[in-house]
C-alpha cells in the first residue's frame, strides 16, 4: 500500500459523527511522532527515504495488470531549542505511479496514473514549571493527483496537545483538534483524550477509540496499534545479533487522496490492503538505520466515494476489485542527535 500525506477531506452525517469519536486518533495518524515527542530521545534532524513496490495485478475495468510504484521522502529538524522548549519543522512528500488504464467507479473518468502527497508542519512544545507538556503544531497537506491545485485538494490543520508529568509510569493526554478535513465540522475544534501507562519494558496508551502498546525484552519485541476502521497494525520482531531484527507482522493500511477537479461526493479516492510481510532490520552506523520488508497484500480495493471502504460492510462509495499481489520496501533512516 501505498503512503499518504493527505487525509480524506469529505464525510457523510454517520462518518461525522465517528470522526468526533476519532478526534485523537486522527491527529495521532497524521503525526505520531508530534504526539509524543517529548517521549523521544532528543534529535537535530531526522531524514528518512522509502521506496515500495508490487508485482503485477490486475485491477478491475483495467485491461493491464497494475503493479505500483512508490517513493516517499520525509525530512524533520528542531529549529530551536531551550532546556525546556523546541520549535522544530516536518516536511514530507510522496509520489506514486499507478499507470493504468482502469476507471473511477463512480465519476466512470480514467484513474489518475500519478498521485502525489506533500506536507509541512510546524510545532512548538514546551515543559511548565508544572511537569506538564504543552504543544501547539500548525500543518498543511494535499495528497491528489494536483496537489494544492486548489482548496478542494488542500488540508490545514491545527492540534493543541498537553499531557499530564508522568508519575508512576501514568499520565493522561489531552488533544483539541481541527482543520479543513471535512465537510460538515470544518475548522470545529475537536477534543480527545488519551491515557498512558508506561514501565521498564513496555508502554501502552489508549483512548477514545484507540489503542497502541509495545513491549520490549531482551531479544523480544511486540508492537501493536488500532485505529478504526481503516489502520491495524500487528507486530512481533526477534532481535538476532547486536542491532540486527528479525519481524513478522499483519497490517490494515489505507492511502487516501483527493482527486482534482470532482464533484464533492466523488472527489474521495482511497487504496486498501490487509499485508502479511517478514522484515529485517538493523543499524549499518550509529545514526543511519535500515529495513527490507516483503510480504503479500490481501483484501484490497480501489474506492471512490465517500465514507469508508470495508470488506462485507456496504459504503457511500464504489469499490473496485483489486487482486492479492507480492509486494518489497526498503526504507533507510538518518538521525543525527
Amino acid at each position: 500500500m501505498v503512503g499518504s500525506c493527505g487525509a480524506s477531506r469529505r464525510t457523510t452525517a454517520c462518518a461525522v459523527a465517528f470522526a468526533v469519536a476519532c478526534a485523537v486518533p486522527a491527529a495521532a495518524q497524521m503525526d505520531m511522532g508530534a504526539i509524543f515527542g517529548s517521549r523521544m530521545p532528543p534529535t537535530r534532524y531526522r531524514v528518512s527515504f522509502d521506496c515500495e513496490g508490487h508485482d503485477d495485478a490486475a485491477l478491475e475495468s483495467a485491461t493491464d495488470d497494475v503493479s505500483p510504484l512508490r517513493l516517499g521522502l520525509s525530512v524533520s529538524a528542531t529549529l530551536a531549542k531551550t532546556d525546556t522548549s523546541k520549535l522544530d519543522l516536518s516536511v514530507k512528500g510522496d509520489h506514486l505511479w499507478l499507470d493504468s488504464d482502469a476507471t473511477l467507479p463512480l465519476s466512470a473518468t480514467p484513474v489518475p496514473d500519478e498521485f502525489t502527497g506533500a506536507s509541512l508542519s510546524l510545532g512548538w512544545s514546551t515543559k511548565l514549571v508544572s511537569g506538564r507538556s504543552v504543544s501547539i503544531r500548525l500543518g498543511a497537506s494535499s495528497s491528489s493527483d494536483e496537489p494544492f491545485g486548489d482548496s478542494d485538494v488542500s488540508t490545514y490543520s491545527l492540534m493543541l496537545f498537553t499531557m499530564d508529568d508522568i508519575a508512576d509510569g501514568r499520565a493522561w493526554m489531552f488533544f483539541l483538534f481541527g482543520g479543513s478535513y471535512m465537510a460538515e465540522l470544518n475548522y470545529i475544534p475537536l477534543p480527545g483524550v488519551a491515557y498512558l501507562r508506561t514501565g521498564g519494558s513496555y508502554t501502552f496508551v489508549t483512548g477514545i477509540p484507540f489503542v497502541m502498546g509495545s513491549w520490549r525484552g531482551e531479544k523480544w519485541s511486540l508492537t501493536a496499534s488500532y485505529f478504526p476502521v481503516t489502520n491495524v497494525n500487528l507486530a512481533l520482531a526477534y532481535r538476532i545479533l547486536g542491532p540486527f531484527r528479525v519481524k513478522c507482522g499483519v497490517a490494515r493500511k489505507r492511502a487516501s487522496y483527493l482527486l482534482y477537479d470532482m464533484p464533492e461526493d466523488e472527489e474521495d479516492f482511497a487504496l486498501y490492503e490487509t499485508r502479511a510481510y517478514v522484515a529485517f532490520s538493523g543499524f549499518v552506523a550509529r545514526s543511519l538505520s535500515f529495513e527490507l520488508q516483503a510480504g503479500y497484500a490481501f483484501d484490497r480495493a480501489a474506492y471512490q466515494g465517500e465514507g469508508f471502504y470495508a470488506p462485507g460492510y456496504e459504503s457511500e462509495g464504489e469499490a473496485l476489485d483489486y487482486r492479492d499481489a507480492a509486494y518489497v520496501s526498503f526504507r533507510l533512516r538518518y538521525m543525527a542527535r
